[in-house]
């Protein structure tokens, strides 16, 4: 379900809205659950990026809490 919900959100937002970054948290979530990791950091990664970008830095909260693993 997360999976598709990132399909929807990719195909509506592109990568420019932090409803998308949250997806791809969500997938990160269940990757870290199946001990994939490396697809979790993939996706954690990406994540923090789209953050990083949308708010214009680390200078946010939502980037932060990205840091340290809590969104």
């Amino acid at each position: 379900m997360y999976t598709k919900s990132l399909t929807i959100r990719t195909r509506i937002y592109v990568d420019s809205h932090p409803s998308v970054a949250d997806s791809f948290c969500n997938v990160d979530n269940i990757y870290q659950e199946q001990v994939k990791y490396e697809e979790a950091l993939e996706m954690h990664t990406k994540s923090l990026e789209i953050k990083t970008r949308i708010y214009g830095g680390d200078s946010h909260p939502s980037v932060a809490a990205s840091w340290c693993g809590t969104n």
